[in-house]
C-alpha cells in the first residue's frame, strides 16, 4: 500500500512507531545499532556503512552519505 510518503518520512515514521533502523543489501537486511540522531539524518538515503557484524546486526562506527 502506498502512504504518499517519501522513502525519509517513511523511515522515520516506522522507527518512531518502534521498527529499528535496518540496512538493506540485496535480500540480505541488518538491523543497524548506533547512534540514533546519526541514523535519523541518512533514513531513507543510500549511504555507505562501517561497523562491526554480529549476527545481522551492524554496531555502527560510522556513516556517509552516497551520493
Amino acid at each position: 500500500m502506498d502512504s504518499g510518503m517519501n522513502p525519509t518520512d517513511c523511515a522515520k515514521t516506522c522507527v518512531r512507531n518502534g521498527s529499528k533502523y535496518i540496512l538493506v543489501q540485496g535480500n540480505r537486511k541488518y538491523a543497524l545499532a548506533g547512534s540514533v540522531s546519526q541514523l535519523e539524518s541518512l533514513a531513507g538515503q543510500r549511504v555507505r556503512i562501517a561497523g562491526t557484524l554480529n549476527g545481522n546486526t551492524i554496531k555502527v562506527s560510522s556513516t556517509s552519505s552516497i551520493q
